[in-house]
């Protein structure tokens, strides 16, 4: 065998006669990658949001919680700052007979 009738011989070539099924079952598998990886971009998208929406959701919480919370704090200073003004008026009061 000469070179040129072995390079041609172990050359890769597409024949004529490709079953039409194969072509087929590509064109639908290529289809069925297509149709996923779009659903999986839209699923991806909306958990998305949906994280957005309960992060938004806790921080409303945590707001509200931590507005309680100074309220309770607020509260508990006004009465430590009631009871050193008694105690200050007794002071005074002791002091000057």
């Amino acid at each position: 065998m000469s070179n040129a009738e072995n390079r041609t011989e172990r050359h890769w070539t597409v024949d004529k006669r490709v079953p039409l099924a194969l072509i087929v079952t590509l064109v639908v598998q290529t289809a069925g990658i297509v149709w996923w990886a779009s659903s999986m971009a839209s699923t991806v998208a909306s958990q998305g949001a949906r994280i957005v929406a309960v992060e938004n959701t806790r921080s409303g919480e945590r707001l509200a919680v931590l507005e309680s919370t100074i309220g309770d704090v607020r509260a508990q200073l006004n009465r430590i700052e009631a009871k050193l003004d008694r105690y200050a008026e007794k002071a005074a009061a002791a002091a000057a007979p």
